[in-house]
């Protein structure tokens, strides 16, 4: 049974929880800013299911420019029997208006370490990010008047009333993602939390499809949030609640198997399947699965179910490997955008590069040197549900999970001179009886061949459904299909 560690599991939770956001560190452009009175101070638990998984903290300060936003989340989860916690501290900078200005945010893993210096110009958004391979500066347009996901229940606190429904876009930071999100008021509701009752508004907030309930007071404070995709529930509590913990927190593995997708029947030997047809079931348009020459999509089909108009898309998988193979020095010009570095995939840090000429020094053409990458990747780097922010920290920690993996494949293989895109979607487990989330490479050689090195597949299997291909903001869409996405076996 082949055992497949799931894609992000940690980060992508962290930002499914809308953690709140703390400490600045030197280096902080708004260092001189004087923020004099405390507005609130919220400490919150952090629940999925009946155990408890992390807290959080989230601090208001005013000053005579404006406002800053602290705090930290910790997620506490057992993996493998041993207890690991990741976690986040951003801080805010925002003007008298309630506009962000700019925020720091630091993101852990064990020893690993990644800072975001963000600063908002207009639409200009200048990030500034470090990593264990030093800085990297990137630029983003943002529309006007955007909000941040971390931020949306202070800044629109005041607004709130019945019947409010509104749709703006977000910045999602620990994604470096844009997203409009709906902000709907359900009514105004009373809730009473540890022996204090509080007047809410209860806020359904969706984006992608991906629900989250809130319970904002009319100053702006976000008291309760649960999201109805995953189960996990955010709640207020005391200082001391929320930073004791019973245990160690709960087995990964219980939101890795809240998160299976179960098929209608089982399949044996994955790894030798060719051709693969499935129905797909739970989507909201038909694009919302790529298409391309290894996953052919079919025509929607549609019945009524409950009044309502309920699609599904037949999609059809193939293990294809390369037919045209080009040598290694003409493939870059194919995609130059995909052979470049990024914060996560640094292919022209001097360990990377001086690795990959190790591994493909002997190779004849572009196929050659992906197939020594993968086999590399694949036998020495452990497999560890153990999240990692840079192919430079999995390169020095050997370890990781899928999307360690792929990563530290990527900038190998873009340092080699071999257009590369990072994947991600659905594969078949045989120990989980279902389908996982999981990320995986595609290699432009001659033409497009998706691989996977976590599973030491040269082609990958035609059990791998692709949801997304490019970079850490394109990790968002996987929101749409948690919880959500079905799949039926139509022929083996």
């Amino acid at each position: 049974m082949r055992n497949i560690p799931p894609v992000g599991t940690l980060l992508l939770l962290a930002a499914l929880l809308i953690a709140p956001p703390a400490r600045a560190e030197t280096g902080d452009p708004w260092e001189g800013r004087v923020y004099d009175r405390l507005v609130s101070e919220e400490w919150f638990d952090v629940r999925f299911g009946e155990g408890k998984i992390g807290f959080s903290t989230t601090s208001v300060e005013e000053g005579k420019e404006g406002y800053r936003i602290k705090g930290r989340a910790v997620i506490r989860l057992q993996v493998l029997g041993e207890t690991q916690d990741l976690s986040f501290a951003q801080t805010f900078h925002l003007d008298k208006k309630r506009q962000v200005l700019g925020f720091i945010s630091l993101q852990n893993a064990g020893p690993q370490r990644m800072r975001t210096v963000g600063r908002l110009d207009g639409t200009r958004l200048t990030l500034t990010i470090g990593s264990a391979a030093g800085e990297n500066d990137l630029a983003q347009t943002v529309p006007v008047g955007i909000q941040f996901l971390e931020t949306i229940s202070f800044t629109m606190g005041s607004q709130l009333r019945e019947g409010f429904d509104r749709t703006v876009p977000v910045y999602v930071t620990s994604l470096r993602a844009v997203e409009p999100i709906r902000v709907v008021v359900k009514g105004r509701e009373r809730l009473t939390i540890d022996g204090a009752t509080i007047d809410t508004y209860r806020t359904e907030t969706t984006m992608r499809g991906f629900v989250t309930d809130m319970w904002i007071t009319p100053d702006g404070r976000t008291v309760r949030e649960r999201e109805s995709s995953i189960g996990v529930v955010t709640q207020r509590t005391s200082r001391d609640k929320a930073l004791a913990f019973a245990d160690n927190g709960i087995p990964v593995t219980s939101l890795i198997t809240y998160s299976l997708v179960k098929p209608d029947r089982k399949l044996t030997r994955p790894d030798r399947i060719k051709r693969l047809s499935i129905l797909v079931d739970g989507l909201g348009t038909p694009r919302d699965i790529p298409r391309d020459e290894r996953q052919l999509v079919g025509t929607p089909l549609w019945r009524e179910v409950g009044g309502k108009r309920v699609m599904t898309l037949p999609v059809t998988l193939v293990a294809k490997g390369p037919e045209r193979i080009l040598p290694l020095g003409e493939l870059r010009e194919f995609a130059p955008d995909l052979v470049k570095q990024t914060p996560e995939i640094q292919s022209e840090h001097p360990e990377i590069v001086s690795l990959s000429r190790s591994l493909t020094k002997d190779a004849l053409d572009g196929w050659g040197a992906a197939l020594a990458i993968n086999r590399w990747v694949n036998e020495n780097i452990k497999k560890e549900l153990v999240d990692s922010f840079t192919a430079l920290d999995v390169l020095r920690v050997k370890k990781g999970e899928c999307q360690a993996h792929t990563n530290l494949f990527a900038a190998l293989a873009r340092a080699a001179g071999i257009p590369t895109r990072v994947t991600g979607g659905l594969v078949y487990s045989t120990q989980a009886d279902g389908f996982l989330y999981h990320a995986w490479p595609e290699v432009f050689v001659g033409e497009w061949v998706a691989m996977d090195p976590t599973l030491g597949e040269s082609v990958a299997d035609a059990t791998h459904l692709k949801l997304f291909d490019g970079g850490l903001a394109e990790t968002i869409k996987l929101i749409g299909f948690v919880g959500r996405i079905g799949i039926r076996i139509d022929e083996p």
